[in-house]
Formats: C-alpha cells, sequence, structure tokens
C-alpha cells in the first residue's frame, strides 16, 4: 500500500450531532475500483461506521495545516453531544467558513482508523491556498465583500450549511472556490492515494458528497488538477485596502475635525486684538 500514515492529531472535541449518511453503495470489484463516499453530518456515528466496514484507507476532507491547528487545541477523549458544544477553536471556524470537518469528527475517524489498522489521508486542498484565493476574488471584485461577510458570520454564528435555508447567500464565484474548486482537488488527491483494490472510504461534509461521487467516477485525476496556487500577498493585500487605510483614514479625518473644532472654539474664547490695546491703555491714566 503505497504513502504512510499522516500524522493526524487529536484534537479539542467539539459540537457533534445526527449520524452519518452513505451517499452511494457499491459491491464487489466495483466498490473497490474507487473511493466509497460518505457524507459525515456528526462525530458521534463515525467511528462506529469505520468499525463495521473495516475499510483500509481512510480519506477526509481536511489538510495538515488544519490538523497541526488541533494540537494546540489540547485532546480529550470524550467526544461531546450537541448540547454541551465546545466554543469554536480556529480550526472550526476555517471549516464553518472554507468547508471541511470539524475536529471532533477527524478525531473519532482517526481513533476508529487506528483500530482497524486503516490508512489515513488527508485529500483537501490547504486552507491557507483557499484563503488566498478567496482573498484575491474579493480584493479585485468588492462588490461580493459584503455578500461573503455575510455569509462567513452566518456560518460562525448559526453553523448552517453552505447554501443552506438559513445561510446568507455566498457569492457564486466566491462559492466555487469553496466548492467546486475543492471538490476537484480533493478528487484528484483521493484517486491518486487510492489502491486499486483497497477498500477505500472519503468521509466529507454533505454538501460535498455527491459532487465528489460524480468526480471519483470519471477517475481522471489529471484533469482535476489546478494550474497553479496564488500568492500569499493576497490576504495582507485585502486586509490593507479594507481595514488598514479606512481605519487610519477615519482616525485621521477625526482627528482634523477634533483640531479644527478646538482652534474654533479657543477662538471664540480668546479676546480681539483692539480689545487688548484699549485695555492696555486704560490701566496707565487709571494710575
Amino acid at each position: 500500500m503505497r504513502r504512510g500514515l499522516h500524522g493526524l492529531r487529536h484534537g479539542l472535541p467539539c459540537g457533534v450531532g445526527g449520524g452519518f449518511r452513505r451517499s452511494f453503495a457499491t459491491h464487489g470489484d466495483e466498490a473497490k475500483s474507487f473511493p466509497r463516499v460518505l457524507a459525515v453530518e456528526g462525530a458521534k456515528e463515525i467511528g462506529q461506521r469505520i468499525r463495521e466496514l473495516k475499510p483500509q484507507q481512510v480519506m477526509l476532507e481536511t489538510c495538515e495545516e488544519r490538523l497541526s491547528l488541533s494540537k494546540s487545541s489540547g485532546s480529550q477523549d470524550v467526544v461531546k453531544d450537541e448540547k454541551d458544544r465546545e466554543a469554536l477553536s480556529h480550526a472550526d471556524a476555517i471549516a464553518f467558513v472554507h468547508g471541511g470537518l470539524r475536529l471532533a469528527e477527524l478525531q473519532s475517524s482517526q481513533r476508529a482508523a487506528e483500530e482497524v489498522g486503516a490508512q489515513v489521508y488527508c485529500v483537501d486542498r490547504s486552507y491557507r491556498e483557499t484563503q488566498n484565493r478567496v482573498a484575491k476574488r474579493l480584493l479585485l471584485h468588492p462588490k461580493e465583500m459584503l455578500g461573503f461577510a455575510r455569509f462567513a458570520a452566518s456560518n460562525l454564528g448559526g453553523a448552517t450549511e453552505l447554501g443552506g435555508e438559513d445561510a446568507f447567500q455566498c457569492p457564486a464565484p466566491v462559492a466555487e472556490i469553496l466548492g467546486e474548486e475543492r471538490e476537484r482537488h480533493m478528487a484528484s488527491e483521493a484517486l491518486k492515494h487510492h489502491v486499486t483494490g483497497a477498500t477505500a472510504l472519503l468521509l466529507c461534509s454533505p454538501a460535498r458528497s455527491s459532487s465528489l461521487q460524480q468526480l471519483l467516477e470519471t477517475k481522471n485525476p489529471e484533469a482535476m488538477k489546478e494550474t497553479s496556487s496564488t500568492s500569499r500577498v493576497w490576504p495582507f493585500l485585502l486586509v490593507l485596502v479594507y481595514v488598514v487605510i479606512p481605519g487610519y483614514g477615519t482616525v485621521y479625518l477625526f482627528w482634523r475635525m477634533a483640531k479644527g473644532l478646538g482652534d474654533w472654539i479657543s477662538s471664540l474664547l480668546r479676546p480681539s486684538a483692539p480689545d487688548e490695546a484699549s485695555e492696555t491703555g486704560r490701566a496707565p491714566a487709571e494710575r
């Protein structure tokens, strides 16, 4: 079997709920021709399903960078239910806005995969690359900034799915970066890592499952590859243009207004020049 076990780290358990449903089922030799997609809806049942199916390979909708973030969050042995949800970690915030599995789901998957002796692979695109692509799009198309800000706030506040009924709609070009582009990357990575004849599961969010199934059935990873990476300068420029410059401009504007107001008040309180001269002339005569 190609490649070694990727170093998944246990993260702090987060909110969980529901189970997860199977996107499609195949049997016999067809089941081993490409990974089986499972749409994950919570961490509670993931381990049980992996133990039941006993796959030889487990592929996750996450990247190595997000897993390294989970290390700083610590780990717990008990996966909490939805009522005992923890505050969002950095990695969970990324998952809600940019897509992917949450830390509790990753923790449960890794634990079960170790028990059945399955190899684990991270097949999602680096979250930093996704951030770079989103930042570039928003900087060059400022009209989409407000829509994306509402979408991100909606997901972080209500933990809604991309395109859910209660969520603000993400601008279509940004949704393509967060959805279709990542799906093509994950399908390409899954086909690249999959060993012919081995049973494999690809665990992903429900919003990604249907498209991933179709892409995996094409079995053409070369056609799914992205042309090039995006520079890391775009997030910096986005913050500079939308936060730093407006912030400093606002501070400078208020400073100028306060200075002008202070000068005007001082001019009202200060006596005029003729009044001062008359007061000076009056003083010797009185003496």
